[in-house]
C-alpha cells in the first residue's frame, strides 16, 4: 500500500492514512494520516476530504482549524457525502469556522437527510421536539399574571430536573466528552454543574448548569455519534 501511495494512487493514500489514524498494522500517527489524507483529498477522494476536515475540526495531527475543516467538508459535501453535509450543518449551527446561521445549518441537515444520514434525521427530529417544547404566548402571559414562583413553574415544567439515575447518566456522558463531571453518582455537585455549563456553552445551548431531560437527550445523540470503529473494521476505499 505504501508503494501504491508513493505512486500517487489516491485510494491507496486514503487507506494508508486510515491505518495511521487508527493505528492498524502501524503505530498510530495522526500527523502522517493528515499528510496522506491531504494528498488523496487534493486528487478529489471524497472520503479523504471528509476525514481531513474531521482531523482539522478535532485538532488531531494538526492544530485545530475550523476554517480548514469547513473547506474540506464543503468539498466532500459537493460530491454528495452525507456525513460532510451533516458536519457543515453542525459548524453553521455553532459558528465554527463559518458564520453562525441556523437557516443554513438546517438546510445542510436537510441535504444530509436526503442523502441518507441517520444523524441528520435525529437532529431534525430533536429540533422539532425542542420547538414544540417552547412555552406558548398564553403560558408566558399566565406566568406573568401570577406570582413569580408559581407562574414560571408552569413555563419551566417541561425542562424539570432529572432524577438521580438521569443525573448519573448525564455525568457518565459528560465524562465521555472529557468534561470532568466527577463520579457518576447522581449527585449534582459543583463539578457536575460546571461540566454541564461547559457543554452547554460548546453546544450553543442556554447555559443553566441544570440536568434536564432535553440535555440528556442532546448528550445521548452527541456521544452516540462518537462510537469507536470496530477493531476488525477493514480499511476501504
Amino acid at each position: 500500500m505504501e508503494k501504491a501511495a508513493e505512486g500517487g494512487i489516491a485510494p491507496a493514500q486514503y487507506n494508508l492514512a486510515l491505518l495511521y489514524e487508527l493505528g492498524r498494522g502501524v503505530s498510530k500517527d495522526p500527523g502522517k494520516a493528515i499528510a496522506l489524507y491531504q494528498k488523496a483529498a487534493q486528487k478529489g477522494h471524497v472520503k479523504a476530504q471528509h476525514n481531513l476536515g474531521t482531523l482539522y475540526a478535532q485538532g488531531r495531527g494538526t492544530p485545530k482549524n475550523y476554517k480548514q475543516a469547513a473547506h474540506w467538508f464543503k468539498k466532500s459535501s459537493a460530491q454528495g457525502l452525507a456525513d460532510s453535509m451533516y458536519s457543515l450543518g453542525l459548524m453553521h449551527e455553532h459558528g465554527l469556522g463559518v458564520k453562525k446561521d441556523n437557516k443554513t445549518a438546517t438546510a445542510y441537515f436537510n441535504k444530509a437527510l436526503a442523502a441518507g444520514s441517520a444523524e441528520a434525521a435525529k437532529k431534525l427530529e430533536r429540533a422539532k421536539i425542542v420547538a414544540s417544547d417552547q412555552p406558548t404566548k398564553s403560558e408566558i402571559a399566565k406566568a406573568s399574571s401570577t406570582t413569580p414562583a408559581a407562574g414560571m413553574a408552569a413555563v419551566n415544567n417541561r425542562t424539570s430536573d432529572l432524577n438521580k439515575a438521569g443525573v448519573a447518566e448525564i455525568q457518565s456522558l459528560l465524562a465521555r466528552l472529557d468534561l470532568a463531571p466527577g463520579k457518576p453518582d447522581g449527585v449534582m455537585g459543583k463539578n457536575t454543574v460546571e461540566a454541564i455549563k461547559m457543554y452547554q456553552r460548546f453546544a450553543g445551548l442556554n447555559v443553566t448548569g441544570k440536568a434536564t431531560a432535553s440535555l440528556l437527550n442532546d448528550l445521548r445523540q452527541v456521544v452516540g455519534a462518537m462510537a469507536p470503529v470496530p477493531a476488525n473494521a477493514p480499511a476501504t476505499n
